[in-house]
């Protein structure tokens, strides 16, 4: 996949995250911690594969602990896609 700026990459993970919790995509907020969209470990899992095949990276699930928000979690992807 070609290079994306991270206002495409944080609206990519929010449109993802918006289908895997039902939640309205006006609900999905970069800023706002995974807690607050009721992600459990099975909808996580595959928000990460969804990622993984879009993107072409490979994402640990310990990534949602260390970027606790859409925003940090895609600044941290870009770096890897970049490296």
């Amino acid at each position: 996949m070609a290079l994306m700026s991270e206002s495409d990459l944080i609206q990519l993970v929010s449109r993802i995250v918006s289908e895997e919790t039902q939640l309205d995509l006006e609900l999905v907020s970069p800023d706002k911690h995974w807690a607050t969209f009721g992600l459990d470990s099975i909808n996580s899992i595959y928000l990460l594969e969804k990622l993984e095949n879009e993107l072409g990276v490979d994402l640990n699930p310990l990534m949602f602990f260390d970027y606790p928000t859409i925003r940090t979690f895609s600044a941290h992807i870009l770096t890897l896609r970049s490296s």
